[in-house]
């Protein structure tokens, strides 16, 4: 089979099961085959095209018709695969599959079964569409269905207000960035007077630095990219979106919705190029972002908002590693991300599933000898996430944190540290809650083996993730810039401090400790609600919108609205009258009708 229809199947695959899943209805069984089965051929599809470009790899893009065509300007329905796409479809079909095996068990009691699986694979199928599109308003195409299959799935549960509100909060927050990027597609092609991607970016090097329209098309693109992985100002949204099934969580946080900032950004690294000024604000809402997300993260008792807060963290190092040029970097930690961040959101799964749906980490406690498996997954997670060498995390972060002091940014790379060393605190202070300690709840169900396959597959993927073939990695460099004593030993003993921090204030009770000082309750406060973005946002935008549209309740459209709705009524009531139920009458009606008619007839031939 050729790898271009191999290309047309991966994201075709999961498209098709999506629409029979929504269009029809099926048992559970043939559910469950056809939505892994769509999955699992897209993936193997993808390691066809790997294998059989192992040695020799070169760029492959085709086109399947035109899409748009307006003057001169066509559009194609077509997809380019290059080394940076194959680690995305890799990621998104590999993980992907994993998560979809997992929802098996998670989600079979559920009465929105086939519903949940067909928001799945429609979600996997936009994220592919997003990261093969060979031109800018194909990859919007996908941009914006997985914005919507994350409004489906993140209000999944729609029976609960608070989950409707989250899943509108989501689709809301993003819409803000989506329409920032809209308007900077429609500059670019003002500019390039095309939409495709390799021709703006070989266009962008014949550009003088800095140009104003090209520094406001990337800032533009930037705000979408920051919504839809939420970024600082606009990262408010992720911790709410832990309202939808948990492997939906992991699906978003892994291997689709949230990646696609990055994705975009590295896919237009030779744009952004050209825009300096652009790309050191990315840096610097990159570092902004981590500090925000790992601090927050630090006083959670959600289990999955503590997780929710670490991927905002994590996708800070990834746009501040953008930020200062380190494109291949940014691309190594979102795939060692998908790994650790799929296995640490299954494992909370797992959890969650056997001690009938807990949420609150101060009511497990223990649970190392009552769940063996699951607490081995959540600490090599929480290790990789915490950037202990050798695992995956840990060459990932290095990497980045190394070019962040190469490209001389002191203070975003000690920021970057200060991050990891909170990283590594909320990380041993979420495992020796949960795991160690008195025993709060019992499991009440016993963990399915399809579930302790997955958590296993990931965990390699965690542990041997950063060392994988040359094939789905060959991206990234080779080799780091070399480094001095501090810059290279305190990144790799930071997390080791924390971690004995966060064990000495465990043993002294410190976490459990009811707070008494006016000062830390202010500040927990603070932390525990996302340092308060929510209630400004409310201030801000919320409240004074709803005080105008108060104050304009009874403007003079309303009025003319209302006019029209009364003129109506009354016309309505005088015709009705004339509705009498009498033959007599109404014969008598149209008789006279008729003799006017016949008058009028004769008057005017006449008259002529």
């Amino acid at each position: 089979m050729s790898e271009t229809l191999l290309l047309l199947l991966i994201p075709a695959l999961p498209l098709a099961s999506a629409i029979i899943l929504l269009a029809t209805r099926l048992n559970r069984l043939a559910v469950s085959c056809l939505a892994l089965s769509s999955i699992g051929l897209a993936a193997l599809a993808v390691l066809i095209i790997q294998l059989n470009t192992a040695s020799d790899f070169s760029p492959i893009q085709e086109s399947w018709g035109t899409w748009l065509e307006v003057d001169s300007v066509t559009l194609n329905f077509a997809f380019y695969l290059d080394g940076l796409s194959l680690m995305m479809i890799s990621i998104i079909c590999g993980v992907g599959w994993l998560i979809h095996l997992f929802s098996v068990a998670f989600m079979a009691q559920d009465t929105g079964y086939q519903r949940y699986f067909g928001y799945l694979n429609l979600f996997v199928a936009a994220m592919l569409i997003l990261v093969l599109a060979d031109n800018l308003l194909l990859l919007y195409l996908g941009w914006e269905g997985v914005g919507l299959c994350s409004y489906l799935l993140i209000g999944f549960w729609h029976s609960k207000r608070a989950n409707n509100m989250a899943a509108n909060k989501a689709f809301i927050m993003t819409r803000i960035g989506d329409t920032a990027m809209l308007i900077g597609l429609l500059l670019l092609f003002w500019q390039f007077g095309s939409l495709d991607i390799n021709h703006i970016n070989q266009q962008a090097l014949d550009l003088p630095p800095n140009s104003s329209l090209v520094n406001v098309s990337c800032l533009l693109l930037f705000i979408g990219a920051a919504g839809k992985s939420a970024q600082f100002p606009l990262q408010n949204w992720l911790p709410d979106a832990m309202a939808g099934p948990t492997p939906v969580s992991a699906l978003i946080h892994a291997a689709t919705m949230v990646t696609a900032g990055i994705y975009l950004i590295a896919r237009n690294a030779t744009l952004f190029g050209s825009a300096l000024e652009v790309l050191n604000i990315i840096a610097i809402v990159g570092t902004i972002t981590l500090l925000l997300g790992a601090s927050a993260a630090m006083v959670q008792s959600d289990l999955k908002r503590i997780l929710a807060y670490s991927t905002i963290s994590q996708l800070g190092y990834m746009f501040l590693a953008l930020g200062v040029g380190a494109n291949a970097a940014a691309s190594f930690h979102l795939m060692t991300h998908a790994f650790f961040k799929a296995l640490l959101f299954l494992a909370a799964g797992a959890l969650i599933y056997c001690l009938s749906h807990q949420h609150n980490i101060y009511k497990m406690g223990g649970l190392a000898k009552k769940m063996p498996w699951v607490s081995t997954a959540f600490i090599i997670g929480c290790a990789a996430l915490s950037a202990l060498p050798l695992l995956s995390g840990f060459f990932s972060k290095e990497l980045i944190l190394s070019h962040v002091i190469d490209q001389g940014h002191p203070w975003l790379w000690y920021g970057a540290v200060l991050g990891g060393f909170l990283t590594a605190f909320y990380s041993a202070r979420l495992i020796l809650l949960v795991f160690f300690g008195p025993i709060q709840q019992a499991p009440d169900r016993a963990l399915p083996k399809t579930m302790a396959i997955v958590m296993a597959s990931l965990i390699l993927l965690s542990i041997f993730g950063g060392m994988l073939p040359e094939s789905i990695t060959r991206q990234f460099p080779a080799s780091t810039p070399p480094l001095s004593l501090i810059t290279h030993y305190l990144p790799i003993a930071s997390p080791f401090l924390a971690i004995a921090l966060a064990y000495w204030c465990w043993q002294r009770g410190v976490f459990t400790r009811s707070i008494t000082s006016p000062i830390q309750k202010t500040l927990h406060t603070l932390l525990l609600n996302g340092w308060q973005f929510d209630q400004l946002y409310h201030l801000l935008f919320v409240r004074p919108y709803f005080i105008i549209t108060q104050l304009n309740r009874h403007d003079i459209i309303d009025g003319l609205f209302r006019g029209i709705e009364v003129t109506m009524i009354m016309l309505h009531r005088l015709c009705s009258k004339s509705q009498t139920g009498s033959l007599r009458l109404y014969n008598a009606t149209i008789i006279v009708f008729i003799v006017i008619s016949l008058a009028w007839l004769i008057i005017g031939g006449t008259t002529a």
